[in-house]
């Protein structure tokens, strides 16, 4: 999975505090989560991820994978999210290694964008 970088190929990552730095994923171990600031470029992520796991014989386990949104000014009106035709379902909080993220993290000191965090579950697969 040395090569899951081309998935960000062409879409910017989530904007941070620090100027023209956007980190386009966090990943470790079997936990990969997108993000972006722009529901298309996830959902572009989302596509690529589909083709890269078929590729590379992973399955993704769409019931253990949620969508957030941190500093939404949407509210509840949040477009859906799609894995192989699977509705990806959105959460309030999730865990990740071992830390509580809560959608109403205040973020306001790193500016007021909103952005999406996928987090999917990928799982090696031998055929």
């Amino acid at each position: 999975m040395n090569d899951i970088d081309s998935l960000a190929e062409g879409v910017q990552g989530t904007i941070t505090g620090i100027p023209n730095f956007a980190v386009p994923e966090l990943l470790f171990a079997d936990d990969l989560s997108p993000l972006s600031n722009v529901h298309d470029q996830l959902q572009t992520r989302l596509n690529r991820l589909r083709v890269y796991a078929h590729r590379k014989s992973l399955m993704v386990n769409t019931q253990k994978s949620e969508v957030m949104c941190f500093n939404s000014r949407s509210g509840n009106r949040l477009p859906p999210l799609y894995y192989d035709g699977t509705q990806l379902s959105y959460t309030d909080t999730f865990k990740y290694l071992g830390m509580v993220c809560d959608k109403n993290i205040n973020l306001t000191n790193q500016g007021h964008y909103s952005f999406l965090v996928c987090y999917v579950r990928v799982c090696s697969f031998k055929l």
